[in-house]
């Protein structure tokens, strides 16, 4: 209708003949033309978004004025460039196809422009999520074909660009964690300092509380292969690997849950922005936890002779790096009996004998060391685990507002037995209920043992987790939040289970606005949370500082983060 009101515009101006000539020309690219402008303005936008002056009419008429003016001049130059021939590179798609494209890279580039400003890895991770989008609707009618570029070799071309994106997002969160690196707690009280002090081999086998194969490896290399100066930097390299293991998994593995690049995008999404992950941010005590979700996603994934023996020794790792992973072999008993594939039954068998281990160590731990482990037996009451599941998982990843508001009203509940059992047993139905219309109409396997792993492993983190007299301190958001990072992860796949299922999640036909709803609320809630957290602080000890006084005075206790941590390393001299 725009378009057609346009035209009997341009028939009434001057030189009628020249401009209609040019107009029509330029009609089918006409999504290009709205592009051309939206980039001439994004410019103008940010700087208005970011210096608070978006609704400064007169600068921001002056602004997008001038903006739109030079979209228009260079989209008129487009049109010279011969619209309907085989040379212009422009016309790769239909006619129809580039004007509904380019309509939706404009609406994206002016929303995170104004949303948006100072992060501009959510515009480029939102262009990329929706070129993928493209790809994925594309049919042979509104291709054009290129010989020598094939569908595949975009999609391996979107696969690697989507986890360089990723990647690159875990650096810039806070790029000072890299170039000033730190020990973060366990760190460096527990195995850094410990394995300095103490450098014999035997040591790889120590354990606390459980087993944590990891930690050990990492901490005995550093002793003996980098100074104490540089010691954070490995400890944190390893960390960034660890993370990026979900990721690998994801951009280049093979399941019908991720089968397309835009799935691969959103679980990655969802996986990196969720809320209160600072606690295992590039730490060594995170890993534990990303290999529990490796483990989740190795469940959902197909096994191919590429990723046998990646997913064998991944699940080797995470078996003996926590216990959270070894919750799911039962799990994993499950889907081999259901499918009855020989691959499925070598990684429960690897990932039962794993947890059968860690068992018996934590066994040892309470009753023959009594090694600290009763600080997790303080059972919680069945109706502070729904409230906190409640809060900690489901209210989180959609508002942390939200979060903060029911946290608030249960912590006050609590004077008030009455008043608690019951909101326990209203919000423990209304998650039950959730989860249970979830299993119902994905009516998948792989949504249920997603859903187990989720009970198990909330249940187990609530209950087993250091929050306090009945485990009530949970109802603190920033308490205990490495218990709840994986968790919320979960939860997140869940509600996105029905778009993920889809084989044209992006078809107006079967658009489930509900569910784009939860996922838009998810990611906004991510991101504006991502770069808010309290993942660097300049007031926090410089290493490097510590390191040069020790180095003067041996009895010094060296500060690492977050504050009041302290460790002793003996006057040992290394490389």
């Amino acid at each position: 209708m725009a378009i057609d009101g346009l035209d009997r515009i341009v028939s009434f101006l001057p030189m009628k003949n020249r401009l209609g000539t040019i107009w029509y020309r330029q009609r089918p690219l006409g999504g290009w033309n709205i592009l051309c402008v939206t980039l001439a303005c994004y410019p103008q936008l940010h700087w208005l978004s970011a210096h608070n002056h978006i609704f400064d009419f007169e600068e921001a008429l002056l602004r997008l004025g001038l903006g739109s003016f030079l979209g228009l001049g260079v989209a008129c130059f487009l049109s010279f460039l011969g619209p309907r021939t085989s040379r212009n590179p422009f016309l790769f798609l239909s006619r129809k196809t580039p004007r509904q494209f380019c309509i939706g890279v404009s609406i994206i580039l002016t929303t995170s422009a104004i949303g948006y400003p100072d992060q501009p890895f959510v515009t480029a991770v939102l262009l990329l999520g929706y070129f993928s989008n493209a790809l994925d609707v594309l049919d042979e009618k509104t291709c054009y074909r290129v010989p020598w570029l094939s569908t595949q070799a975009i999609q391996r071309f979107l696969c690697w660009t989507i986890f360089l994106v990723a990647l690159s997002t875990l650096y810039f969160r806070e790029p000072e964690l890299f170039h000033s690196p730190r020990f973060w707690a366990e760190d460096g009280k527990f195995f850094f300092a410990h394995f300095f002090n103490h450098r014999e081999p035997v040591e790889l086998l120590k354990s606390w509380e459980y087993f944590r194969i990891i930690h050990n490896l990492t901490a005995y290399t550093t002793v003996h292969t980098v100074s104490v100066e540089r010691a954070p930097l490995v400890f944190t390299l390893v960390s960034a690997v660890a993370s990026a293991i979900p990721i690998a998994i994801i951009s280049f593995g093979q399941s019908r849950y991720w089968e397309t690049p835009a799935k691969k995008l959103l679980i990655i999404w969802l996986y990196l922005l969720i809320p209160f992950s600072q606690e295992t941010w590039l730490n060594l005590n995170g890993t534990s936890y990303t290999f529990t979700f490796a483990s989740v996603l190795i469940l959902m994934s197909g096994v191919t002779p590429a990723n046998i023996w990646p997913y064998r020794l991944c699940i080797v790792i995470s078996g003996l790096t926590g216990l959270l992973s070894c919750l799911f072999a039962p799990i994993f008993g499950v889907r081999a009996w259901l499918t009855k594939e020989r691959e499925h039954l070598v990684l429960f068998l690897i990932l039962a004998s794993c947890a059968i281990l860690q068992l018996a160590i934590v066994f040892h731990s309470a009753f023959i060391l009594r090694d600290g482990i009763h600080m997790r037996v303080l059972p919680a009451t069945l109706d502070t685990v729904a409230l906190v599941i409640w809060a900690r998982t489901l209210a989180t990843i959609v508002s942390i507002d939200l979060a903060q508001f029911f946290v608030n009203t249960f912590s006050s509940a609590i004077s008030s037995p009455h008043t608690y059992t019951w909101s326990a047993i209203l919000y423990g139905f209304i998650l039950v209920g959730i989860l249970g219309w979830y299993a119902h109409r994905a009516r998948d396997q792989g949504i249920t043992l997603l859903i187990t792993c989720f009970v198990l492993l909330s249940v187990f983190s609530t209950v087993f987790g250091i929050g306090g007299k009945g485990n009530t301190a949970f109802f603190h958001l920033t308490n205990g939040m490495r218990y709840f990072y994986i968790p919320a992860v979960i939860m997140a796949l869940v509600l996105s289970s029905p778009i993920l299922l889809s084989s044209r999640p992006y078809s107006m036909r079967r658009f489930n606005w509900f569910g784009y709803i939860l996922i838009t609320l998810m990611i906004h809630n991510g991101v504006s949370s991502y770069r808010a957290v309290n993942v660097y602080e300049e007031s926090w000890p410089n290493w490097q500082e510590q390191v040069s006084i020790w180095r003067n005075n041996s009895d010094h206790l060296l500060k690492i983060w977050p504050r009041n941590w302290l460790i002793r390393l003996n006057p040992f001299e290394i490389r």
